[in-house]
């Protein structure tokens, strides 16, 4: 549940980017590379932690005593680590799965757009209850130079953050961060 409210967190930030950055109409097939990307990342990030599981269990096994702080584990930790590396590796396998299940994704990114407006339109109506603007004629010759600003400006600079993040998620995948 965790995983994929991670990847639906991920697609609605990507949605509601593409849908203020006027990318044009929205097709949920424009959002299969970002799905597969997310559950990839996530997949992996279960695997890395199955493996550095298996190698705490196979040093548990070998100590007995009594643990000095919460990370060291004894023999008395195993069943528990075992169990910990089992939901991990299923973990992985079942992101693995979705990732490649095209139906799958597709409903991800449906219930992520559905997300999606939810965030903005609750955005929007609390900004309008909140709003206490002086309509004047500067207002409204005004408005366009704004709604420019707006999209030239502060969505440009949210895409090119967004695009750092996805650059540096994915270096992070490559360097095992």
């Amino acid at each position: 549940m965790l995983a994929e409210y991670a990847a639906r967190l991920r697609l609605r930030n990507a949605i509601i980017v593409g849908a203020l950055s006027g990318q044009g109409d929205y097709d949920p097939n424009r959002y299969l590379v970002d799905a597969r990307a997310g559950l990839a990342s996530l997949a992996a990030e279960s695997d890395a932690a199955a493996r550095r599981l298996a190698e705490q269990l196979e040093e548990a096994e070998a100590l007995s005593g009594k643990a000095g702080h919460a990370h060291d584990y004894r023999a008395g930790d195993v069943k528990n680590l075992a169990r910990r590396e089992a939901v991990s590796r299923a973990l992985a396998k079942r992101l693995q799965e979705c990732r490649d299940d095209d139906d799958y994704l597709l409903s991800l990114i449906e219930r992520s757009r559905e997300e999606a407006w939810n965030d903005v339109s609750r955005a929007l109506e609390d900004s309008l209850r909140r709003a206490d603007v002086p309509v004047d004629e500067d207002y409204e010759r005004e408005r366009d130079e704004r709604m420019r600003q707006l999209i030239d400006e502060d969505l440009a600079a949210l895409a090119r953050e967004r695009e750092r993040a996805q650059l540096r998620s994915e270096l992070a995948d490559d360097w095992g961060f």
